[in-house]
């Protein structure tokens, strides 16, 4: 499959990548191309805003979770599901053949044609330790992508070309094919951008000039959430807008139109459910409070035979009819504890759902919310589900971040001797003795104890990404299977 795509990167955090890539997104979309989201990394907020934007979902992309050939697989696969959206349910599309982007490309990309822009992560060339891997530059490679370049301009004139010559001298691959200015004015690029062109040998595209008001805020966990932002469609759209004005965005479409052909795989998922028989039923927590949630999860349990039905802690009264499993991804519940204690009536739901035997599955803050208590950053206590003996405080830091892999002590939920992959990013601690496993952070010497882990159940602060380990929702669902049957 060949589709054209770029990847937005950056020398660091902070230099304003995100907006400018949703400002690329929605200017695309302005001229009627068919837009495809990813985001580098295990980032769960930036997809957020990419789905505000352009009204579907955004991937992760993450070599520390898949190798190069999967990559490829959950990558080409995402571009022909949005592709046979737009053919066969996609509503104010025109038609199109799901199977044309499959032969020779075209000579230009027209509009109402599909396009990816993958969002990097950190710096270009930041991966695990010192090394590149699980890098927005090794992802860039992999699939074969050109990369453009924002660089923070603030302050900085000729020492702008210095650095983006030391980002060059790093990309053996010939990958980076241009650079957009961000924070600066249009003296600063004017001067600059022949610069580049005659010196470096790539395109200066355009800059972004500094606006407050189209600032997004973060918090301690990254971005705050699409929700939380006032006016958000308006400020991408005023992004936009500028961006028109300020870049090349025919000559960004050109570029994107450079991306290689990759081989066309398809990643398999077994189905776990007999053919014939009815699915179970899993819930899955999605609200404001409990948002951390990898599509590529859903994907893949809904491809082995689960029915997927979600709910919200915060509004629901329980848990939707027929629930045969659960599921507690992350998310900010330290920002809803009061909402969430007040509906007594769910965590009842969820309390005795789970102490009746049904199979559980909870990430970070849906492990906290299975705990006796969780304190707020005033020391102000919320009881929970209960389920947890144990209870949850801010300790006003990050406890444990990064790229992990877990192994259980004594095999309950997983095979012998099975090491699966995962990360944490959290300030949150518990008291509850979740030792059942040992997990060692990726890169370093570093290791502790985590998880509480049972043939149905398996909760912790630890993030999981399915097609990483797909045995580990397969696992799930046959407990839910067997939990359904026996009711």
């Amino acid at each position: 499959m060949r589709i054209p795509g770029i990847v937005i990167s950056a020398p660091k955090s902070g230099s304003g990548k995100t907006l400018i890539t949703m400002a690329i997104m929605k200017a695309l979309k302005n001229r009627g191309f068919f837009v495809r989201a990813f985001k580098c990394g295990p980032d769960y907020i930036d997809p957020m805003f990419h789905k505000e934007i352009l009204r579907v979902p955004s991937k992760n992309l993450d070599t520390f979770f898949v190798d190069e050939k999967t990559l490829r697989s959950l990558y080409t696969d995402s571009i022909s599901e949005t592709l046979m959206t737009r053919q066969v349910g996609g509503r104010g599309l025109s038609g199109g053949n799901v199977n044309a982007w499959r032969g020779a490309p075209s000579e230009r990309v027209k509009n109402d044609e599909p396009i990816s822009v993958v969002e990097g992560v950190m710096g270009l060339y930041d991966g695990i330790g010192m090394s590149d891997e699980a890098s927005t530059y090794e992802i860039a490679k992999m699939l074969s992508l050109p990369i453009i370049l924002v660089i923070d301009a603030k302050g900085m004139s000729r020492s702008i070309i210095a650095e983006v010559a030391g980002f060059l001298r790093y990309d053996r691959e010939g990958l980076i094919r241009g650079v957009i200015l961000n924070k600066t004015t249009e003296k600063v690029y004017n001067t600059v951008a022949p610069i580049i062109e005659s010196e470096l040998n790539i395109y200066a595209l355009g800059y972004m000039k500094y606006s407050k008001e189209l600032t997004i805020k973060s918090r301690h966990l990254g971005l705050v959430q699409p929700t939380e932002v006032e006016n958000l469609r308006q400020k991408v759209s005023s992004a936009a807008e500028r961006l028109e004005q300020t870049v090349d965005v025919n000559n960004l479409i050109r570029i994107a139109n450079t991306a290689e052909r990759l081989p066309d795989h398809h990643l398999m998922i077994e189905r776990v459910v007999k053919n014939g028989t009815k699915s179970p039923v899993i819930a899955v927590a999605r609200d404001k409070a409990f948002s951390f949630i990898y599509e590529d999860n859903i994907k893949t349990l809904r491809e082995a035979g689960a029915e997927i039905r979600f709910f919200s802690p915060l509004r629901d009264e329980r848990l939707p009819d027929g629930t045969d499993g659960l599921i507690l991804y992350g998310g900010y519940p330290e920002l809803y504890l009061p909402e969430l204690m007040q509906n007594e009536s769910m965590r009842m739901s969820v309390r005795n759902a789970i102490l009746d035997g049904m199979p559980v599955l909870a990430e970070c803050g849906g492990y906290m919310y299975l705990h006796e208590k969780v304190y707020d950053q005033h020391d102000r206590a919320y009881t929970m589900c209960g389920v947890v003996k144990g209870s949850c405080r801010d300790t006003g830091k990050l406890t444990h971040f990064g790229y992990v892999t877990v192994e259980e002590k004594e095999p309950r939920f997983l095979p012998k001797d099975t090491v699966i992959r995962a990360h944490e990013f959290h300030h949150y601690s518990s008291t509850a003795n979740d030792t059942a496993c040992i997990v060692r952070k990726e890169g370093s010497d570093e290791s502790w104890e985590g998880i509480m882990s049972g043939p149905t159940s398996f909760v912790g602060f630890q993030h999981f990404y399915y097609p990483s380990y797909p045995e580990f929702a397969y696992h799930f669902i046959k407990e839910v299977v067997k939990y359904r049957d026996k009711k």
